[in-house]
């Protein structure tokens, strides 16, 4: 059986409020998969008549399977914040790959991880499935374990061939998420020990982005959870903290990933 997951949730704007809209739990896939698949994340909602939420990601450097009504995908890495409408009710069935696990099905869709970053896919291209019966039969099911199994029944019943870089790269991109020393390019170069050429090709080929691109996103992720839990902030201290040169260099990335400055949005929470 797949166990939930219950980590924190790093990347959703506005967190707190967006938890009141709907109700998203995770689970850990079949060990099998593990390095393939990060988790599996499963959203219902039922919103009154004429209301409508929007929500807002600033999302992981993962590509991510969803399945929803009339409008299933394969979604490469955003680079920008992602945006989704709910009204209504409904529900949303989706695979987050882990940083590398898309690799091999990129490969056998005859596709370079750099060429699916910032596109969106049919799922038919990566799996030979009915996506229109599939996806009637999976979000018509009332258990949340029981959609993951299918999942895994269907179309990760014969898991790829695994490469052993996508487990470096995976593990690679954790250390960069989790330690908080790590600033610059060069910084991630000497922690494992390659140069920066190398890190620039092995990122480019098995995830299809940078890993300035990576360092940059997890800044941002850990200024919302940081802000999201704040009364007050000096900004300057806080900008240094998450390894910026300044301030301004600070309030330009945030702003141009969430749209407002990070003072407005601190107050924006309230």
């Amino acid at each position: 059986m797949n166990r939930q997951k219950d980590e924190k949730l790093r990347g959703v704007v506005r967190v707190e409020k967006s938890q009141a809209m709907f109700e998203l739990k995770r689970f850990f896939p079949s060990d099998d998969l593990k390095h393939f698949i990060e988790h599996y994340w499963l959203i219902g909602w039922g919103l009154p008549d004429g209301v409508m939420h929007r929500q807002r990601v600033i999302s992981h450097p993962c590509v991510h399977l969803t399945f929803l009504k009339n409008a299933s995908s394969i979604t490469g890495v955003v680079t920008q914040q992602f945006e989704h409408s709910l009204s209504g009710q409904g529900n949303l069935v989706g695979v987050r790959f882990t940083p590398a696990g898309f690799f091999a099905f990129a490969q056998m869709a005859g596709l370079k991880m750099a060429e699916i970053t910032g596109h969106v896919f049919e799922v038919e291209r990566f799996f030979n499935v009915d996506v229109e019966k599939f996806e009637s039969e999976i979000l018509a099911l009332e258990g949340l374990v029981e959609k993951t199994q299918k999942l895994e029944q269907i179309l990760f019943d014969d898991v790829p061939e695994l490469d052993a870089n996508v487990l470096r790269v995976n593990d690679m991109v954790r250390q960069i998420e989790a330690d908080k020393s790590l600033f610059k390019v060069a910084d991630i170069c000497q922690k494992f020990d390659l140069d920066e050429r190398q890190l620039q090709r092995m990122f480019s080929k098995y995830i299809g982005i940078s890993a300035k691109w990576i360092l940059n996103r997890y800044r941002i992720h850990e200024a919302l959870e940081q802000i999201e839990t704040a009364d007050e902030i000096k900004w300057s201290d806080f900008a240094v903290k998450l390894g910026y040169y300044d301030q301004a260099h600070f309030i330009k990335d945030f702003k141009n990933l969430i749209g407002i400055a990070p003072d407005g949005y601190l107050k924006s929470l309230k």
